[in-house]
């Protein structure tokens, strides 16, 4: 959940605040997130009776890191739609089969008596990494944003009444507020370098986002078992010659 509400906050930014594109360009961006949870639901649930929810899971994380990083590898200047198809499209497929299979793998992976506070658990985690995720992605992008435009604009060859404009601009505001000025105005000549800055801030926010999705996938895999056929069951009972014991109930 973190790294779907980072992805969309950080697409958000990208095509409607950075490259100043219309909200209904913008918006399409938001249904190749979305949309796919809609029309996707009666497969997965179709799958979820025949298939292993853990490999569902791991599977749609992967494809949300996969689309992740790739959206993190477009140049800022890429305004098309058609090149922010694919990577989108493969983020919000991947967060449809996360989305419809975490709860039964959360479910699935206890003794039926903490079924409920796992589904609990679940959900007030998903709260959380949806609350965290914009906060997050937002801090570290700005943050490398602000780093990469003052270096760049110190490099730059541009006159230093210009440089000292810009800097101030970006003071109040930053490199947000710069890539917002006017080009024909006297700082709006460092609208380019602001630009690429936040290119590259929010590129980092995109791999911040694959990462954790990643992350989760790996540990999917590696922590979740296929099945419990072998695990002990809670209402087994003790061994023949074995004293029989009681243990007090967990809180």
């Amino acid at each position: 959940m973190f790294s779907f509400l980072g992805t969309a906050y950080a697409t958000s930014i990208r095509i409607g605040v950075i490259q100043h594109q219309s909200p209904l360009r913008t918006s399409m961006a938001f249904v190749l997130l979305g949309g796919f949870s809609l029309v996707l639901t009666p497969l997965i649930s179709r799958l979820l009776e025949r298939a292993n929810p853990r490999w569902l899971l791991s599977g749609g994380l992967l494809q949300m890191a996969t689309g992740d990083f790739w959206m993190a590898t477009l140049d800022i200047r890429e305004t098309s739609l058609g090149a922010h198809l694919a990577p989108l499209g493969l983020a919000g497929i991947g967060y449809a089969f996360s989305i419809a299979s975490v709860t039964a793998v959360a479910v699935n992976t206890v003794p039926v008596r903490y079924t409920g506070m796992a589904s609990a658990s679940t959900s007030l985690l998903r709260d959380f990494g949806f609350t965290l995720g914009p906060a997050l992605i937002g801090a570290v992008a700005l943050g490398q944003a602000a780093s990469a435009f003052r270096s760049g604009l110190s490099a730059s060859s541009l006159p230093p009444a210009t440089q000292a404009a810009a800097t101030e601009v970006a003071r109040a505001g930053g490199p947000l507020a710069v890539n917002s000025l006017p080009p024909d105005s006297a700082p709006g000549q460092a609208v380019s370098l602001a630009r690429d800055a936040l290119g590259q801030g929010y590129s980092l926010g995109y791999v911040v986002c694959g990462t954790a999705a990643l992350v989760s996938c790996l540990l999917a895999v590696s922590a979740l078992r296929s099945d419990r056929k072998n695990a002990p069951s809670p209402q087994e009972s003790p061994a023949a010659g074995t004293p029989a014991t009681t243990a007090p109930e967990p809180l």
